[in-house]
């Protein structure tokens, strides 16, 4: 097991506990959640060494791997999912005019296809040979296996829900930083542990969805992490579709996942995305930052 020392936000090595959480999603293992004491990053520790992670994705319920909906609540994932190609195509077509994109966890393939289709030059990023493979047949070109092996410069560079998972987020963002172009805008898209729906669900978020998230970031940490990297960020937009999916999928958590708990669950979506148009502490958020002059 790795014990987290140093936050990768801000460098603090006072950590104060937060609650244990379960992965309720493949090994039903206890994790362990510490907060920054400086800046409010939270963090897993002690997690699995970084060779062992990979068996926490071993499911073909991970469908950013497997591609495939079994259960209600991914299929509901799996709608949304299309609604959102279209709409992340939108984000990024405001950022440049420029077509080349470099998709980080790119997983199946579905978002680099559709930018694909509408004539942008693509390439991805995928550790997992499954997903790599499906990926690699919808675009019809090799998907980078590693980041060492990514190349060329990139006037788009993506990480939807990316970050979180990457054992060591300094070196990832100081490669994804050198391979993007001079006016390149790197986008993250991460949840938000301040949001209404992880302090409604504590333990139950589903957004912790430990070991595999490995941070969980809020505003501060995030811009901290990425300005100490050199990276400035200019905009910070709110994904409310996950706030619905992530409580229903915690209310099946908590709750079974009776009918009348995922009914709950998009209620207290709804309640989060209410709030957050005040607060700002949407479930997920995604970050648009470019480099620092």
């Amino acid at each position: 097991m790795h014990e987290v020392k140093i936050c990768p936000a801000c460098d603090s090595t006072l950590w104060k506990p937060v609650f244990d959480v379960t992965d309720h999603f493949i090994s039903h293992e206890t994790f362990k959640l510490i907060e920054c004491e400086s800046c409010g990053l939270i963090a897993t520790s002690p997690r699995p060494d970084d060779d062992k992670l990979g068996d926490y994705y071993k499911s073909e319920k991970y469908i950013s791997h497997s591609g495939t909906s079994k259960g209600f609540v991914n299929a509901i994932y799996l709608q949304a999912r299309n609604y959102a190609l279209s709409w992340k195509h939108q984000i990024i077509n405001k950022l440049t005019d420029k077509k080349t994109i470099l998709d980080f966890g790119c997983g199946t393939g579905e978002f680099l296809q559709f930018m694909q289709q509408k004539g942008w030059s693509v390439s991805g990023m995928e550790p997992s040979e499954i997903a790599r493979g499906k990926a690699e047949k919808l675009i019809g070109k090799q998907i980078y296996t590693s980041e060492d092996s990514i190349t060329g410069q990139h006037d788009i560079v993506s990480l939807w829900h990316v970050l979180e998972h990457i054992p060591n987020p300094d070196q990832t963002i100081t490669k994804l930083k050198s391979v993007m172009s001079e006016k390149a805008s790197l986008i993250i898209a991460v949840p938000n542990c301040p949001s209404y729906d992880a302090w409604y669900y504590g333990p139950h978020w589903a957004g912790y969805d430990v070991p595999r998230h490995l941070w969980h970031f809020n505003r501060k940490g995030m811009v901290l992490f990425l300005r100490k990297h050199g990276i400035t960020v200019n905009q910070i937009l709110p994904m409310k579709l996950d706030a619905y999916y992530v409580s229903m999928l915690s209310e099946k958590y908590k709750n079974a996942g009776s009918l009348a708990a995922l009914l709950k669950g998009a209620w207290s979506g709804f309640h989060s995305n209410l709030g957050a148009n005040k607060t700002g502490e949407y479930s997920s958020l995604i970050y648009i930052a470019t480099k620092s002059k």
